[in-house]
């Protein structure tokens, strides 16, 4: 859901966050909630919610209420039909964003166990350490010479920006820095029977996550967002800026590339799109191919990479605010590397906070698109024709989501309550007709905190003499 700044919980540090290692920075994110995913056949709807969502100690355990959840029997539009059940529940860890298996029997995701105050204490301990030692053993280094001018005898001429290039890599020594400094957190890719939740399998990882504050387990769990690809056997996933290929009946893992931000499976699951240190990768699966481009990466929100076809990719902008209308833009570039004509969205009635991310779904057929602002959300055409317009004064609208065949979208429905919470999951059509809503029950209230036993009074010394008074 998007908020405004404000620095008056630690969580919110995350709505103006630097992600260095991976070279670009998000004055404003949409804070959204973890995404969602269709089964293939579109009658079932997988998703987690986080109880109360955001808030402070996300890295502690017992402060929150993970679920992992599965909606059947879509869609019925009918009362009772629908089917509400619970995979997993948790206060021990974190659970991320859930991906289908193309047969459908199995989804998964990931688990990364939350810290005790006493391991979390130890691990910033622990970082403190080796960020001393990498400074004093940085400041024996010899210095370094100064660059060469391009242009001067025996040096080559300064690259052109537009250019196909390798990511520099400077912000690749700053990923290797963080991996030094900062202790990798244990997790695990977990595959679970979609019919009766068994789990399938366990892959164990170590993610490097950097700073371990609640600004970055918050990114961590709006952004992780695992895909099959399409023969069922790998599951991609980028946690930790690391893009990561996960082959769960071997326990195999391999790394693709790091550091990275964002990244997403063409619909043909053929190519990864990925943003590394300013520039746009495109990566084939099969190891053939890696083509990197130069790109402004500025305002571009961290909840709108999509692709348009297979062959083409698109990345939404911040919105901005004039004094007649408020706009965005569409950045769309070929998966070859050739950038087409951007697309402007105008969006009437709408009046955008300064440099307000959105979120962008684009439907699978290639026509519709939704961009969510929380309590506003534009149903579109892919051309940016407005078809409708859906407005709240407290409630929002986020993650929207089609299902495969284009037909329906879904969002999760947060109500604005403090604390505040996933309250519904709601259908529309592509042009933004509602549907039917489902509601979410809330999780079991979190335990009261544990007593803490009084201190125990000083009792008197023995006497030296037993029997008499000292």
């Amino acid at each position: 859901m998007v908020r405004p700044i404000t620095l008056a919980r630690p969580w919110k540090a995350a709505l103006a966050v630097a992600i260095v290692a991976a070279g670009l920075l998000w004055h404003v994110l949409a804070c959204t909630e973890s995404p969602m995913a269709f089964s293939p056949s579109g009658k079932q709807l997988a998703f987690v919610t986080l109880e109360p969502y955001g808030g402070d100690n996300l890295l502690l355990a017992g402060a929150h209420t993970y679920r992992l959840m599965i909606l059947s029997n879509l869609p019925t539009g009918q009362a009772g039909t629908n089917q509400l059940r619970t995979l997993e529940e948790t206060r021990d860890a974190m659970l991320t964003a859930p991906a289908w298996s193309p047969d459908g029997a199995a989804v998964c995701y990931l688990r990364i166990p939350l810290f005790t105050p006493e391991e979390l204490d130890r691990t910033k301990a622990v970082a403190k350490k080796r960020s001393d030692l990498l400074k004093e053993a940085e400041s024996l280094a010899p210095e370094s010479q100064p660059p060469a001018t391009p242009g001067a005898p025996g040096v080559p001429d300064a690259p052109n920006p537009e250019d196909l290039t390798l990511p520099p890599a400077d912000n690749f020594m700053q990923q290797v820095k963080n991996t030094l400094i900062h202790p990798a957190v244990s997790a695990a890719l977990i595959v679970r029977s979609a019919a009766d939740g068994k789990i399938l399998s366990t892959t164990p990882l170590q993610l490097s996550l950097g700073e371990h504050e609640d600004a970055s387990f918050l990114l961590t769990y709006l952004l992780v967002r695992p895909q099959y690809s399409p023969d069922g056997k790998c599951i991609y996933l980028l946690a930790g800026n690391t893009l990561m290929a996960i082959h769960p009946a071997e326990s195999k893992v391999r790394l693709l590339a790091a550091p990275a931000s964002i990244a997403t499976l063409s619909p043909d699951g053929e190519t990864i799109a990925t943003f590394q240190n300013g520039t746009i990768g495109f990566l084939k699966i099969d190891g053939s191919s890696a083509l990197y481009r130069r790109w402004n990466t500025e305002g571009v929100s961290l909840s709108g990479l999509a692709w348009l076809d297979s062959k083409t990719l698109a990345l939404l902008r911040a919105a901005k605010t004039d004094a007649e209308e408020t706009t965005a833009i569409l950045d769309l570039i070929r998966s070859d590397g050739t950038p087409l004509k951007p697309l402007t969205l105008r969006f009437p009635d709408f009046k955008a906070d300064k440099d307000k991310a959105g979120e962008l779904a684009i439907a699978p057929n290639g026509k519709w698109m939704a961009i969510s602002f929380g309590k506003d959300v534009f149903f579109m055409k892919t051309g940016g024709e407005v078809l409708s317009h859906w407005r709240h004064d407290r409630e929002s609208l986020v993650q929207p989501t089609f299902t495969p065949d284009s037909k329906r979208l879904a969002f999760k429905r947060m109500a604005g309550t403090d604390p505040d919470r996933a309250q519904a999951i709601v259908f529309f059509t592509p042009e933004g007709k509602e549907l039917t809503s489902v509601d979410i029950p809330a999780a079991a209230p979190l335990p009261p905190p544990a007593p803490t036993a009084p201190p125990t009074p000083p009792q008197p010394a023995p006497s030296a003499v037993e029997g008499k008074e000292p």
